[in-house]
């Protein structure tokens, strides 16, 4: 999933710059959890979705609260 996941992100990143790809590379982790349990049938423990939330939360934290200039 790993792999993918960064094969998708520099697909993005010859499209478009990489302010507006970054955040994408973040969510990685939670993307290699989804796949894992998709893909894989692996089983999904409360601790994996509280790390996932805090990621997801932590991604839209940086991405909303930007510096004025």
């Amino acid at each position: 999933m790993t792999a993918l996941g960064y094969g998708i992100w520099y697909h993005l990143l010859g499209k478009y710059p990489v302010t507006k790809v970054g955040p994408v590379l973040l969510l990685l982790p939670v993307t290699s959890i989804i796949g894992s349990v998709v893909l894989l049938d692996e089983k999904l423990t409360w601790v994996e979705m509280l790390g996932a939330a805090i990621v997801i939360v932590g991604v839209w934290f940086v991405t909303s609260h930007r510096q004025p200039a």
